[in-house]
C-alpha cells in the first residue's frame, strides 16, 4: 500500500474548498454538452424510427418466406405419401390422409390439399372412367386445345373444394404454365394471380404445385422428366387467407402491399384498422423476394399506430433534464466547496480524537501483554508449590493415608497439571497476534518428526506424514499441527492409533489433513469444540484444557486461511487446514 500523506490530503482539502477556474469550465462544458446531446437524440430517434420501421418490415417478409416453406412440406408430405403407397391412391385413401393430418388446422392460411393427374389427351375417356368409379359424377373441365389434361382428381377438404373436382389446369394461361415449369425443373412453384373456382368472392388466389414421377423411369432431362411424370400434389390459397394465418391482426405496426408483376394480389391498406399514416412518405420500403417460379414485390408502408408511437419527448427529457442536471452540478460544485470547508475543521477534530484513542489502544494493549506475562508466571509459582506439597504428602503420608485421601491426593495433581496446562495455552493464546508473518519453506517430515519429539509421542501411535516442502510460517505451523497432534492423542479412546498427515497444492490453496482413527466428534459438536475450554468429555477423564482447536482456528484465521472438521462421531476425524499459497 502506498504510503499515506496526511500533510498532503489536508493541502488537497485545502484546496478542493475554493471554487477554482476549472469548476466554470466544467460548466461551461455541460451546457454545451446539454444541447449538443439533445441535437443528437433528436437525430437518433429519426435512424432508430427508421431501423424499427424496417426491422418491421424484415419480419413481414421473412414469416411470408417461412410460411411458404411450411406449405411446401405439407405437399412433399403428400409427394412421399402417394409414392410409398402400394396400391394406386383413392378418395377415401386421401381424405384419410388429410384427416390425419389436420390439414385446414395444422396449416393455417391453406385452403386444401388436392392430386391432379396428367392424362393424354388418347387416355381422357379411360382416365374419366376409372375414376368414375369411385366418383360417378366426375368430368373434365371446361374444352381445350391443349393435347394433354391436368385435372383435380382428389382434393380434400371436399366439403369447400368440390368445385373444383374435375378442373383442368391446362384451360387457363397461368395454372397450366407453373404445372408445367414443376414438371420440367421437378420443382415446387406457384402460380400467377388466379381466383379459385370453389371460393364465391373475387379475390386473388394461386396454387402451389409439387410435382411426382414414375420413379422407375429416368429423370435427368426435361424430355425424361415429361415422359415419366405422373401428376402433382397442389394446395389452393387465398391470398388473403395466407396473410391473415401469416401475420397477426393486433397492433400491427406496418403495413404491406404484395405484388406478382404489376398485379396486386394483397392489400394491408385495405383494412381500415391499419390505415398508413400521412407522415409515412420517407419510411415506405420495397423487397422483391423470389417465391418459388413468381416474383413478388413487397411494398411497405407504417401505419399511424406505428408513427403515434414515436415521439420526441425523449430528446426534450434530455434537453430539460440537462438543464436541471447543469444547474445542479452549480449547486453541487458550490455546496461541494462549502462541505469541504466544514470537512477539514472536522478532519482536525477527529484526527486529534484518533490519535489520542490510538494512544490509549497501544496502552491498553501493553497492560494486557503484561498481565499476561505475570499471570502466567506469578500464578505458576503457588501452582508448582501446590503441586510439589501434594507430592511429598503421597510420598511421606503413603503407608498411613486411606485409600479415599489417596485418591483425592491424585485428583488434585490432575488438576494441578491441568491448570499448568492452561496457563500455558492462555500464554499462547494471547500471543498469537504477535506471531511472525514471514513465510518461509519448511518440510513438513521433518517439522512432524521435531513435534512428536517435543510432545513425545507414545509408542503405540503411529504418525505417517507426506515428505514435502511447504510455504508458511513456520511459528504459526508448528503450533497448529503440535496441537492438532496432541488432540489426536489425547483423546483416543484405546490408548493407541495411527495418525496421518497429507499435504496438498493446488494453484492458490496449501491444504494439510490430520486424519486419526480415533472416536471421532458427531456432527453437531463441529462448532463447539473450536470454542475456547470445551471439551466434550468430563475434564476428569481426559487431560486437556480445552483450548487446542481454538489455538489452531485462530492461528489459521491470522494466515488468511480456514480449519475445518470432517467427522461422522463413529470412524476417526479429519482436520483440515489450508491457507493461502505465497511466496
Amino acid at each position: 500500500m502506498d504510503d499515506f500523506d496526511p500533510d498532503f490530503s489536508r493541502r488537497e482539502l485545502i484546496k478542493s474548498s475554493k471554487v477554482a477556474s476549472i469548476h466554470w469550465v466544467v460548466i461551461l462544458a455541460s451546457f454545451i454538452l446539454t444541447f449538443s446531446a439533445w441535437y443528437f437524440s433528436n437525430k437518433t430517434i429519426q435512424e432508430r424510427h427508421q431501423i424499427r420501421f424496417e426491422r418491421y418490415s424484415e419480419q413481414i417478409a421473412s414469416q411470408v418466406t417461412e410460411r411458404m416453406d411450411l406449405y411446401k412440406n405439407a405437399l412433399q408430405g403428400g409427394v412421399a405419401f402417394i409414392e410409398t403407397l402400394p396400391v394406386k391412391v383413392t378418395p377415401e385413401i386421401w381424405r384419410t390422409y388429410n384427416q390425419r393430418l389436420n390439414i385446414v388446422h395444422s396449416f393455417p392460411g391453406i385452403h386444401g390439399l388436392g392430386v391432379i393427374y396428367h392424362v393424354d389427351e388418347k387416355d381422357e375417356i379411360d382416365f374419366i372412367n376409372s375414376v368414375k368409379i369411385q366418383r360417378p359424377s366426375f368430368k373434365i373441365f371446361p374444352a381445350h386445345n391443349e393435347s394433354e389434361l391436368w385435372p383435380i382428381t382428389f382434393i380434400e377438404p371436399i366439403e369447400t373444394n368440390e368445385k373444383a373436382i374435375g378442373l383442368d389446369m391446362a384451360f387457363e394461361s397461368n395454372r397450366y404454365l407453373a404445372i408445367r415449369k414443376a414438371r420440367d425443373l421437378a420443382e415446387p412453384q406457384i402460380t400467377g394471380p388466379i381466383e379459385l373456382v370453389q371460393y364465391s368472392k373475387k379475390s386473388p388466389g394461386f396454387l402451389f404445385y409439387l410435382p411426382f414421377y414414375d420413379n422407375s423411369m429416368p429423370q435427368n432431362t426435361i424430355e425424361q422428366k415429361r415422359a415419366s411424370i405422373i401428376g402433382v400434389v397442389y394446395a389452393p390459397f387465398i391470398m388473403e387467407h395466407l396473410m391473415k394465418g401469416t401475420l397477426s391482426s393486433e397492433h400491427r405496426l406496418v403495413n404491406v402491399r404484395i405484388y406478382d408483376e404489376d398485379t396486386v394480389i394483397y392489400d394491408g391498406n385495405s383494412n381500415s384498422r391499419f390505415e398508413t399514416s400521412a407522415e409515412s412518405s420517407s419510411l415506405k420500403r420495397t423487397s422483391v423476394i423470389q417465391m418459388f417460379g413468381r416474383n413478388w414485390r413487397f411494398e411497405f408502408e407504417p401505419t399511424k399506430e406505428f408513427i403515434g408511437s414515436v415521439s420526441y419527448i425523449e430528446s426534450r427529457l434530455i434537453l430539460f433534464g440537462g438543464i436541471f442536471i447543469d444547474f445542479l452540478i452549480i449547486f453541487i460544485i458550490f455546496s461541494v466547496t462549502y462541505a469541504n470547508k466544514r470537512a477539514l475543521k472536522h478532519a482536525d477534530r477527529v484526527t486529534k480524537m484518533l490519535q489520542q484513542e490510538t494512544r490509549e489502544l497501544e496502552r491498553i494493549n501493553k497492560d494486557l501483554e503484561q498481565f499476561n506475562y505475570v499471570a502466567s508466571h506469578d500464578l505458576k509459582s503457588p501452582l508448582n508449590a501446590i503441586k510439589q506439597l501434594v507430592t511429598w504428602i503421597s510420598e511421606d503420608c503413603s503407608t498411613i493415608l486411606p485409600n479415599d485421601s489417596k485418591k483425592h491426593l491424585k485428583l488434585l495433581k490432575q488438576r494441578t497439571r491441568r491448570m499448568e496446562s492452561l496457563l500455558d495455552d492462555l500464554l499462547e493464546y494471547s500471543r498469537l497476534s504477535n506471531l511472525s508473518a514471514t513465510y518461509q519453506p519448511i518440510n513438513l517430515k521433518i517439522l512432524i518428526a521435531d513435534i512428536s519429539f517435543l510432545l513425545d509421542v507414545p509408542e503405540a501411535f503411529s504418525i505417517t506424514v507426506d515428505d514435502k516442502n511447504i510455504w508458511v510460517s513456520p511459528e504459526a505451523i508448528e503450533i497448529v499441527l503440535r496441537n492438532l497432534i496432541s488432540n489426536s492423542i489425547k483423546h483416543h479412546h484405546i490408548g493407541a492409533g495411527k495418525i496421518d498427515i497429507k499435504c496438498e497444492f493446488d494453484e492458490h490453496l496449501t491444504t494439510i489433513k490430520i486424519i486419526d482413527d480415533g472416536p471421532g466428534i458427531e456432527p453437531q459438536y463441529h462448532n463447539q469444540v473450536r470454542k475456547m475450554f470445551q471439551t466434550l468429555k468430563p475434564r476428569d477423564e481426559v487431560e486437556g484444557s480445552g483450548m487446542g482447536l481454538a489455538i489452531a482456528s485462530r492461528v489459521m484465521e491470522n494466515l488468511g486461511g480456514s480449519l475445518n472438521i470432517e467427522s461422522d462421531g463413529i470412524d476417526g476425524t479429519k482436520v483440515i487446514i489450508s491457507w493461502p499459497y505465497k511466496k
